[in-house]
Formats: C-alpha cells, structure tokens, sequence
C-alpha cells in the first residue's frame, strides 16, 4: 500500500506540474539555457559570472546534448525532479511519524499522504518544478539528505555525505542545510556526529579547487549591486514586506 501512494503522489505531482509547461523564458531562465550551449572552454569561463555552481548547468548540457534544443525537455527536467521531491517529502514524514494520522474514523489520512498531497499542490513548489534552475533539484537534494539523515546506519551517512556535496555543487545556499542538520545532530544524535562532521570536512576539501570561481561570483555580485543603481530592487530586499509576502506565495503562488 504504501508504495502504491508513493506512485499516486508521484503521478498526481507530475500532472499537475505538466499544465502551462509550454511558458516563455524569463532572464535567469534565459541564462540557464545559454550555459547549456556553451562550449566547455567557454562554459567553465562563463561561470565566473555567474552566481551559482555548475552541476545544474551541466545537467542541462547533458539534455542538449542527448535530447535536443527543446524547452520542453529542459522543464520536463525540473516536473521530473520536482514530482521526486513530494515522495522523499512524503517517505521523511513516514520515517518521522511512522503511523500518525490526520481525522477522525472513516477521514482519517495518514500523515504522510497529507504532507504528500500538500507539497504536490502547492503553487509555490509547482512554479519552482517548472522553471529551468536550479531550485528544484536543491530542494529534492535537501528533502534527501534529511531523509537518509534520519535513524542513520553507515550506508546512509555516506550517501548523506555524497547528497550534500551534491546540493553544495547545485546551489550554494544549501550549505546552510548542512549546519541546520548538525545543530540538529548536537541535540538529537550526538552518535553520528563525528561522521558527519569529517565527511563535512571532506566535503570542504572537495570544494576547495571551486573557491578561486567562487570568489569570481562574488565579486561579480558586489559589482551589480555597485554599478546598477536598481539592482536591489529587482532582485529582491528583505524587508517586513517581503517576509510576509513569502507566506502568500506559497498559498496562491505567483505574485507581481
């Protein structure tokens, strides 16, 4: 049974995310799909200008490379990687609540179809799922590494340590999730701790050929934010505004 509703959430999500697929690019999606054309000498060059790590992109390139110059197929990409990320979210409910349930007798739903079912309606996750970047594969890459996280054995700490040098690769920020799930560790499970903590360290090693780039992007950053009088206000500011906004977003989806 459970298997069968980890295939419904997963067809009922991959559904929903097919509708408006055909949508025309916006700027960051433009540049995503720029870097998948890109010849290798100048794609690793390109990337000092851009903000992000280079496994999405590279993910791109393989696409363009086997499946043509569609669009559909680069946002069929993120449906596909979006639609897994609801039945990781509704296994890591699962591994946590194991047999809680929501309702009353003949309503009642167990807790983790309902999570399911949430985050595969949810509009703010169903853009994201569509959009050529990287936020969907950081977000199914962060829902994995909590899952494998939970009641760990050596098998799973390994691929928790492969999952975030994944999502460090994929979007920066996700960095962040690393050192929320150590904090968690300090108070839940000091056992593991020490593992994670050196496959951190490994994990940082790893990265430290990408720091010259990384320094690049930042300073490329520093220079919009100087040099365009607008910048800040077109990529965003946190503002009380803006953090309420977000709690509206992910109710009703997009808002101008």
């Amino acid at each position: 049974i459970k298997m069968i509703i980890y295939f419904f959430l997963f067809i009922l999500s991959f559904i929903v995310r097919l509708i408006k697929l055909d949508q025309s690019l916006w700027l960051d999606e433009g540049a995503s799909v720029m870097f998948s054309h890109l010849p290798i000498d100048q794609f690793w060059q390109s990337l000092r200008g851009d903000f992000h790590p280079p496994l999405y992109y590279l993910a791109l390139r393989f696409i363009n490379l086997y499946f043509g110059n569609n669009l559909i197929y680069f946002r069929l990409f993120s449906v596909l990687i979006g639609s897994l990320t609801v039945v990781v979210f509704a296994s890591l409910l699962k591994l946590i609540f194991i047999n809680t349930s929501l309702g009353r007798g003949k309503f009642r739903l167990p807790l983790y179809l309902a999570g399911g079912l949430l985050l595969s309606l949810n509009p703010l996750h169903v853009y994201y799922s569509q959009e050529i970047r990287m936020y969907a594969l950081s977000a199914l890459l962060s829902v994995l590494s909590w899952r494998l996280l939970i009641r760990p054995n050596n098998v799973k700490l390994l691929g928790h340590f492969l999952v975030n040098l994944l999502g460090i690769f994929t979007f920066y920020p996700l960095i962040f999730n690393l050192v929320s799930q150590i904090v968690y560790l300090i108070f839940v499970d000091r056992r593991s701790l020490p593992k994670v903590l050196w496959y951190s360290f490994i994990s940082l090693f790893i990265f430290l050929p990408w720091l010259p780039i990384f320094l690049d992007q930042l300073k490329g950053g520093g220079y919009l934010a100087s040099s365009l009088s607008g910048w800040g206000n077109l990529s965003g500011i946190v503002s009380l505004k803006s953090l309420i906004l977000i709690a509206i977003k992910f109710q009703i989806g997009r808002i101008s």
